[in-house]
């Protein structure tokens, strides 16, 4: 069987050896004063994902757990931040020539 391995981005790199979402996670909660029993209520993770986060070896959590975990804080939101001048579209017309078209009566 062959290993995969889990590729970086040059643009998300971290120092220590666990994700920086982690920390924000833990600040959040902090400043929002919940335990790790009112987030679990609240719907998010269980008690013992958050503890594993932030007490035990956990370096990159689940995307779908960081957001449950947002979204129980009272007044938080979550979502894509857009640049002020907005978003730049490519230009992909050059390479709209080079794509296979598809065929017909297949």
């Amino acid at each position: 069987m062959a290993r995969t391995a889990i590729t970086g981005y040059k643009s998300y790199n971290f120092v220590d050896d666990k994700d920086p979402v982690i920390d924000e996670m833990r600040t959040l909660l902090q400043d929002a004063g919940m335990s790790y029993s009112d987030v679990e209520e609240a719907g998010g993770p269980k008690r013992g994902t958050l503890y594993n986060w932030f007490h035990k070896n956990v370096r990159r959590p689940q995307h779908g757990s960081i957001k449950a975990t947002v979204l129980t804080v009272p007044g938080c939101d979550y979502g894509i931040k857009y640049p002020r001048g907005g978003v730049k579209k490519r230009a992909v017309k050059k390479n709209r020539d080079k794509l296979p078209r598809a065929r017909r009566g297949s």
